[in-house]
């Protein structure tokens, strides 16, 4: 049940990415949302979510979402439908105009206990490096002793081809590297 759920929603082919939504794709965002309502966030985020790449002896591993403004208008109908709430565009318009023209980042690193809690944050696209406008960290624990880092960050999407692919490069104060590949042609 839960795979033909997945499959359905899923476009045979996505449009570019949008960095800017109109009524009626905010509509269609809301509905793929609420229709999303009974899968697992990994797999509802799976249009937008990629594995990072690890190197030989590399030990840092982790995933990120891109937060596309279609992205983000699905996960608050998603997050909605699970509360038994209803959603409108009229509910969104404040947060749909703070990620207006920015290509936002969710990573989640999985450092082993002795790396750094530093991270370094670029984004390339065609030979060209952006660095980020806005970055946030947080460490959290959990009860067995595995340790995550979440790292938030915001790009300004002007000089972003919605059609190219971008490359999310996670640098540790180790000098370690974990690139984040994702193919903006077949994202929303």
């Amino acid at each position: 049940m839960v795979l033909g759920s997945v499959l359905s929603l899923v476009p045979a082919r996505a449009q570019a990415l949008s960095l800017s939504l109109s009524s009626s794709e905010i509509g269609d965002a809301i509905r793929y949302g609420q229709r999303a309502q009974d899968l697992p966030f990994a797999l509802f985020t799976r249009e937008w979510r990629t594995e990072g790449v690890r190197g030989p002896g590399q030990r840092l591993t982790g995933s990120a979402w891109l937060q596309s403004p279609f992205a983000r208008v699905a996960h608050a109908g998603w997050a909605a439908a699970h509360r038994g709430l209803s959603l409108t565009a009229g509910d969104l318009k404040r947060q749909l105009e703070s990620v207006q023209g920015w290509l936002a980042f969710a990573v989640t690193l999985v450092p082993p206990p002795e790396y750094p809690r530093v991270y370094d944050v670029r984004l390339h696209q065609a030979g060209e490096v952006f660095d980020p406008s806005h970055v946030e960290t947080h460490q959290d624990v959990s009860e067995q002793g595995g340790a995550w880092v979440y790292v938030y960050c915001l790009f300004p999407a002007e000089k972003i081809d919605p059609q190219g692919t971008v490359v999310l490069v996670v640098t540790d104060a180790h000098g370690d590297l974990l690139p984040f590949v994702f193919d903006l042609s077949r994202m929303r």
